[in-house]
C-alpha cells in the first residue's frame, strides 16, 4: 500500500497539537521510518505541517466560520484533517481546491464513517465559498492574534514592548526564513563554498550582515540540498546556524589559545564557532545535562574537524569548584521560552505558556550566578537567549549585575548604539529574535 503524504501530515499535526510532541522530531521520525517517501513527498509534508502550525489560529477561525459545530466539539483528529485541507485551500496556490477537499474526505472515509466525511466535505466547501479574505475581530489584540496565528498573551507582551511595531514583528515571525549557513573557515571560504553547494543543486548567495559588517562567513540558501547526501556537509565545510546565533561568536571573539566555557552548549553551534575562531587552539569546554546532548556536540565537532572541544555532562545550575577561575571566556546561552525562533519552530507558540517566562528567568539567573565564579578576573562573559521577552532578558541581566557587581557591561562593537546588550528582531535585523549581552569581570 502506497504512503499518503497528506495522511502522514495529519498524523504529525495531531501529535503536535494533541500530544504536544515536537514538530522537528516528528518530521525526523517520518524521514527515518518511511524510507520509500520521495524528496518531493518530504517537502510536501514539511510544507503542510509547518504551514498549518504557522497559521493555526487563522485556520481554526476559518473553520469556525464554516462549521455548524464548535471547534471544541469536533473530534481532534477530524479537526486536524480539516486544518490540512484549509491550509491547502487558503495558502497553497498550486494545489487545486477540489483535490484538497477530495483527499481530506478520503482520509476520513478510511479512518471514520461516511457521515463525518460528509461533514468534512461541507466545511471545506464552505471555506472555499467564504474566500481567502475573512473578516477578523475588531479588538486589536484578537485581530492580530488571529491574523498572524499567535496566542493573545504573546501578542500582548510584544505590544507592551514594541507598540505600533508589533504587527511588523508578527508578520516577520510568521514567514518562512531562508536557511543560513556558517562557513567553516578552517576548511574553506564563502566564495568557494557557494560554488560547491550550487554544484550540488543548492541555491546560495552571500548573507550580508548590516549589524556586524565584518562578518564574511554566512551564506543564505533559498534552496537547500539533502544533508544526508551532501558531500560538503559530510566534509564539515559548514554548519547551519542563524545569524543571531552566529553573532554570539562574533561578540565573544575568543583569542587563539584561550579557555572557553559554554555552559548550555548542545547542539554545539556556538561551541564549534568559538573553536573555529580560536583556529583550533586552546580549549572550548562544552557542558550540558545529558549524554544525548553531549553526543550531539561531539558529533558536530568531529564532522567540522575541530579537536579543541572537550564536552562533559554537567548541570550548569550546580556549582562545581573544579571550574573556579578557569575560563577566559564564558557563555551562558540560557534556557528560555524560545519565542525568538518561532519562524523556524512554529509549534513553540502553542507549547509555551505565559508562566514559563517567569520559571525560565529564575533558572537563567541561577545559572548565571553559578557560572560567575568560573570566569577569571579580567575575563569575558556573555548572557544570551533566543527570545525577545524582557522578563527573560533585561530583567535577568540587571538582577544578575546587582548580585554580582564585579561584572560590568561592555559595549558591543556593531553598527547600532548599545550599552552592552542588544535585542534582535527578525523584522529589523533579518535574523531570529535574540538577546545578547556582553560583560567583563573586574
Amino acid at each position: 500500500m502506497s504512503l499518503n503524504p497528506r495522511k502522514l501530515s495529519v498524523d504529525i499535526i495531531y501529535s503536535v497539537t494533541k500530544k504536544h510532541s515536537n514538530l522537528s522530531d516528528e518530521l525526523d521520525n517520518v524521514r527515518r521510518q518511511y524510507l520509500t517517501l520521495s524528496e518531493l513527498d518530504i517537502r510536501f509534508i514539511t510544507e503542510i505541517t509547518n504551514g498549518v502550525l504557522r497559521n493555526l489560529e487563522y485556520i481554526n477561525y476559518a473553520i469556525s466560520l464554516a462549521s455548524d459545530i464548535k471547534l471544541n466539539k469536533i473530534s481532534p483528529y477530524v479537526l486536524c484533517v480539516l486544518r490540512t485541507g484549509v491550509y491547502q485551500i487558503l495558502f497553497m496556490d498550486k494545489v487545486p481546491e477540489s483535490a484538497a477537499v477530495n483527499e481530506c474526505v478520503k482520509i476520513i472515509k478510511k479512518s471514520s464513517n461516511f457521515r463525518i466525511a460528509g461533514f468534512v466535505n461541507a466545511v471545506l466547501r464552505k471555506v472555499i465559498q467564504n474566500g481567502k479574505e475573512i473578516k477578523l475581530p475588531d479588538d486589536p489584540i484578537k485581530h492580530l492574534s488571529i491574523k498572524y496565528s499567535c496566542p493573545e498573551w504573546i501578542v500582548k507582551s510584544w505590544s507592551d514592548d514594541l507598540g505600533k511595531d508589533t504587527e511588523n514583528l508578527l508578520k516577520a515571525m510568521n514567514q518562512k526564513p531562508a536557511t543560513i549557513l556558517r562557513v567553516n573557515k578552517l576548511k574553506t571560504n564563502r566564495e568557494e563554498l557557494i560554488k560547491i553547494l550550487n554544484s550540488e543543486g543548492w541555491e546560495c548567495e552571500p548573507y550580508v550582515s548590516e549589524l556586524f559588517k565584518e562578518v564574511d562567513y554566512l551564506i543564505s540558501a533559498t534552496k537547500v540540498g539533502n544533508l544526508e547526501t551532501s558531500p560538503a556537509f559530510k566534509k564539515g565545510l559548514f554548519y547551519i546556524q542563524d545569524p543571531a546565533a552566529a553573532y554570539v561568536g562574533e561578540v565573544l571573539s575568543p583569542l587563539p589559545g584561550s579557555v572557553v566555557f559554554d555552559m548550555c552548549a548542545s547542539p554545539g553551534g556556538k561551541t564549534t564557532h568559538f573553536a573555529e575562531k580560536m583556529l583550533g587552539s586552546g580549549t572550548v569546554y562544552a557542558f550540558d545535562v545529558s549524554e544525548a546532548k553531549i553526543k550531539r556536540i561531539k558529533n558536530n565537532a568531529e564532522r567540522l574537524g575541530l579537536n579543541n572541544i572537550t564536552a562533559y555532562v554537567n548541570d550548569s545550575a550546580m556549582y562545581n569548584p573544579d571550574y573556579a577561575q578557569k575560563a577566559d571566556y564564558l557563555l551562558v546561552d540560557a534556557p528560555c521560552s524560545g519565542l525568538g525562533i518561532i519562524r523556524k519552530k512554529p509549534d513553540i507558540k502553542y507549547l509555551r505558556k505565559e508562566a514559563d517566562s517567569t520559571d525560565l528567568a529564575e533558572i537563567s539567573l541561577n545559572i548565571l550566578k553559578t557560572s560567575a565564579s568560573y570566569v577569571k578576573h579580567g575575563g569575558t562573559m556573555i548572557f544570551s537567549t533566543c527570545t525577545t521577552q524582557r522578563s527573560e532578558n533585561e530583567d535577568v541581566l540587571f538582577e544578575f549585575l546587582k548580585c554580582c557587581p564585579e561584572f560590568r557591561l561592555k559595549k558591543i562593537r556593531c553598527s547600532v548604539k548599545n550599552s552592552g546588550y542588544l535585542t534582535l528582531y527578525p523584522h529589523i535585523d533579518d535574523c531570529d529574535g535574540f538577546f545578547i549581552s556582553l560583560m567583563t569581570k573586574e
